[in-house]
């Protein structure tokens, strides 16, 4: 994980996180035929926006004016070597690429939460870790469907 020099540090690399892992969701329900998961992948992605004003309070808590997100950049460093996203992906390689984003975030809060020094952002990022992991299962569940689907 990338070293930070301050708490705005932080939050602002969170919040670039969560307006790429926004638009990661909101490309990927374009791709995917099942309108189930299409309202999933929308509520995903309104989360990801609800995260992202849960990070901009922090940083305004810290004095930080926060101006509007420039459109994020999907590019190999937010996605991994392994990802591309094209249109020959299939729904299992959707689930795969959702399962591996929520885990990296996870994780990311987790990593987080230990270099805040204040209680209430810990207790934020802790938040957000569990919303992420509650994100993760969604898709892992769906994974488990699919698979019993393919036999």
């Amino acid at each position: 994980m990338k070293q930070f020099a301050t708490e705005t540090e932080i939050f602002e690399f969170a919040i670039a996180r969560e307006c790429q892992s926004q638009k990661l969701f909101t490309i990927l329900m374009e791709k995917i035929q099942s309108a189930e998961m299409k309202e999933i992948f929308a509520q995903l992605a309104a989360e990801e926006v609800d995260h992202r004003a849960k990070l901009e309070l922090e940083l305004m808590k810290l004095g930080v004016i926060v101006k509007n997100a420039q459109e994020p950049v999907l590019d190999e460093a937010f996605l991994g070597k392994e990802f591309k996203i094209s249109d020959e992906l299939d729904y299992a390689d959707v689930l795969r690429i959702c399962i591996q984003k929520e885990r990296e975030a996870f994780r990311m809060y987790i990593d987080l939460s230990h270099v805040v020094h204040e209680p209430a952002a810990r207790e934020i990022l802790l938040g957000l870790a569990e919303e992420e992991a509650r994100h993760k299962a969604r898709f892992e569940v769906e994974m488990d469907k699919v698979a019993k689907e393919r036999g």
